[in-house]
């Protein structure tokens, strides 16, 4: 088991590497002003093998970003950082792409609701209007390589 690092802002994360790690995992690009944006936790887990951002939203915590290394889909990396997350972290939410071939493990340790190209998970509570509101309206901070 990798060990699981958590801190409450950006100033001890290597950016570069979170920005790669997000990067690679997705094969899109990061919004120039992402990590200008508030976030509440980055839990990175080994050396930038995996990562989660948290984001505060009232009393709850979005899960903003989850990445995988390439190298290391597959082999439960992400399970792990899942796991934490659904552990220490509840009341969560978050939402996947229909199309995200994780939305089979995000299944395994949460309800979802189907909202538009989304799917929206949450933990801990059921979601209300205005987490089903944030999640749908929410910007897309990955875009396509151009």
């Amino acid at each position: 088991m990798d060990e699981i690092c958590t801190y409450g802002s950006l100033d001890r994360v290597v950016k570069e590497k979170l920005s790669s790690l997000i990067e690679s995992a997705f094969q899109k690009v990061l919004v120039s002003d992402y990590f200008e944006e508030p976030l509440e936790k980055v839990i990175i887990l080994g050396d930038y093998k995996a990562a989660a951002i948290l984001k505060p939203f009232g009393d709850w915590h979005y899960l903003d970003k989850f990445a995988v290394q390439k190298e290391f889909q597959g082999n439960g990396i992400g399970k792990q950082l899942l796991n934490h997350l659904v552990e220490h972290y509840s009341p969560l939410f978050w939402r996947a792409k229909k199309d995200n071939p994780f939305n089979k493990n995000y299944q395994l340790v949460a309800p979802s609701v189907e909202c538009g190209k989304w799917f929206v998970y949450s933990v801990g509570m059921s979601p209300s209007p205005d987490i089903l509101q944030y999640a749908m309206t929410k910007r897309e901070t990955l875009k396509n390589i151009s």
